[in-house]
């Protein structure tokens, strides 16, 4: 957007501020385009130069006369093959001045010119797309190596885009993903971490935001995925804090919060708690499962434990008989659609499955992240229907819902509730419009409930959740009553 509010001539609207992409079709374009690489290239004289290439809207393509023109001379079948005309003219033009293009994924969605590099940060299909296909890749997935991610409990971090991003789960990360052909393995050069600086006011906050997770991604790429070991690593990351404060590197500091993490056990119909903290001694974690607060006489944490029965657990770290952590409290519920399979007529977003069909009935509700696992995503509607397997009455329907507009998270435009017989036939039974405003950035949960005025039997039960803003719904349980 910067460049066209400079040169409007260059959009396909020869406006300024009416779109962030160049008009493919005005041959200017290329000239400015190719005129911008030859300073680039005289300045930085290394092998590759990054073209970009990334979230291209490609909406004015549809409806330029110039664009389109283009797209018939060439025979290109759509804009993404568009796109893809322009990076191999650029493609074509670097390396006849002697170096190699990196691009983001978004690069192959119209073919790929041999010799280009691809950075996959949209998850890893792109990436093992890259590689499978002959090209060389870096991979850079966000969900475990974007570092402007929080790093613990947002309410006690400075503020940042969002997601959650433990140094736990940088470690736990594969740059080598299982879908890669094995003598295509040689084409992923390797792994990268990105810390974008939009809420990074100063050095200070951006040496906060990358350590000790850095060290972690270090670990990931120098050594083999099964000689990795996270509690090893984890003791040794003790001695490293003190080379960083040697060194006077503001680093993120070890927190006191307890993390919870439930998986729900279809087979025994149960959950398996496990308590954790960044803290080297789990041992210090007290915990209750009757919803009051924990002291350090209550039960001490050793190993992940189940339960079967709705409970309140709340924990907390201690040293010296003194809590020095806030309280973790994790809800279990009970309620008539535990366990019961759900039929998804859209599909979640493959970044965030969370655990997949369990998610909506396995009674966990979500954290504070979208990212802790028990908050499901998608990038259309949210419809999913859930099979009782026989007639129950029911009184109530509810989800809860996240906002939180910087990454593109908004709340449904409205939350419906049909019910059925056969799973075939569903009959509107209410809805709830939603009521919060997407021009509040902070981070902000409503649980949308439907109160049946009488109760009502049905065996099926189906949820509509709108996803007007087109961007992502994170949802984490149904629940039934």
């Amino acid at each position: 957007e910067e460049v066209l509010a400079i040169y409007p001539e260059l959009s396909c609207s020869g406006k300024p501020y009416t779109q962030s992409e160049f008009c493919i079709g005005n041959e200017k374009t290329f000239e400015f385009l190719k005129n911008v690489l030859d300073e680039v290239i005289a300045i930085f004289p290394s092998p590759y130069i990054h073209i970009g290439g990334d979230e291209a809207d490609k909406k004015h393509w549809k409806t330029c006369p110039k664009c389109q023109a283009l797209k018939t001379k060439e025979g290109l079948k759509s804009e993404e093959e568009l796109q893809s005309y322009l990076i191999k003219q650029i493609d074509e033009y670097v390396q006849s001045k002697g170096r190699k293009i990196i691009g983001w994924d978004e690069i192959l969605e119209g073919g790929l010119t041999k010799g280009a590099t691809v950075m996959s940060w949209r998850g890893e299909s792109g990436g093992i797309n890259s590689a499978n296909a002959g090209h060389d890749v870096i991979m850079t997935p966000g969900s475990h190596l974007y570092f402007d991610s929080y790093q613990t409990d947002p309410r006690t971090q400075p503020e940042t885009i969002g997601g959650y991003l433990p140094i736990s789960k940088v470690y736990e990360y594969n740059p080598i993903p299982s879908g890669i052909q094995e003598d295509k393995i040689k084409h992923v050069l390797g792994a990268q971490g990105n810390l974008w600086a939009e809420y990074m006011p100063n050095y200070f906050q951006l040496e906060y935001m990358a350590f000790p997770r850095a060290l972690a991604l270090s670990e990931v790429v120098w050594t083999k995925s099964d000689l990795k070991n996270w509690p090893n690593f984890h003791k040794r990351l003790q001695s490293h804090y003190k080379i960083l404060q040697h060194f006077d590197i503001n680093y993120y500091r070890p927190s006191y919060n307890v993390k919870g993490t439930v998986v729900f056990d279809e087979k025994k119909g149960s959950n398996n708690v496990t308590l954790s903290t960044e803290q080297l001694h789990a041992s210090n974690i007290r915990y209750t499962i009757d919803g009051s607060k924990p002291t350090y006489q209550a039960t001490p944490y050793n190993n992940s434990f189940d339960l079967s029965v709705p409970a309140i657990i709340k924990a907390a770290y201690f040293l010296d008989s003194t809590q020095v952590g806030p309280i973790e409290t994790i809800q279990l519920d009970v309620h008539k659609a535990i366990g019961k399979t759900v039929t998804y007529n859209n599909k979640w977003s493959d970044g965030y499955p969370a655990q997949q069909e369990l998610t909506l009935t396995n009674g966990i509700k979500g954290g504070l992240t979208y990212q802790d696992g028990q908050w499901q995503g998608f990038l259309k509607d949210l419809d999913v229907v859930v099979d009782f397997e026989r007639r129950e009455e029911i009184s109530s329907v509810a989800m809860n819902f996240m906002q939180i507009t910087g990454p593109g998270v908004y709340m449904p435009g409205e939350f419906k509730v049909l019910l059925s017989e056969n799973g075939r036939t569903f009959r509107e039974v209410g809805i709830v419009q939603n009521d919060v405003s997407d021009q509040d950035p902070t981070l902000t949960f409503k649980r949308f409930e439907l109160k049946l005025a009488k109760p009502q039997h049905a065996r099926y039960v189906r949820v509509v959740a709108t996803n007007p803003k087109k961007g992502f719904l994170f949802a984490d349980e149904l629940i039934v009553y």
